[in-house]
């Protein structure tokens, strides 16, 4: 599992498959799976999204544009950053941005 915590870290911006992680872990999708969620408490696939949203959070917090900070963090559009920052952090990735500018 610890072999496939850090594919995931070293390359969260990429499309990850489980077949892949399965293979680098030495086990199959599912065992992966389960010892992955029993050991980190995320889904590998979570997991490499709260990496991703991370990732964009400390973007916009440096100022980068929601759209640059999406691609640069590992989304596949705006909207998806914006659909999962929203749900996880309860505020859309514009307005986060915003209030830390406002706070400097």
């Amino acid at each position: 599992m610890a072999r496939a915590r850090g594919m995931l870290r070293q390359r969260f911006v990429e499309n990850i498959g489980a077949d892949e992680l399965a293979r680098v872990a030495g086990c199959s999708r599912f065992t992966l799976y389960r010892g992955f969620r029993a050991a980190y408490g995320f889904a590998p696939s979570d997991y490499q999204r709260d990496l991703r949203l991370r990732r964009a959070r400390a973007l916009l917090a440096e100022g980068t544009a929601p759209s640059t900070a999406a691609v640069e963090a590992g989304f596949s559009d705006q909207a998806l950053l914006t659909r999962w920052f929203t749900r996880t952090y309860g505020v859309i990735p514009a307005a986060y941005r915003m209030a830390l500018q406002r706070e400097t």
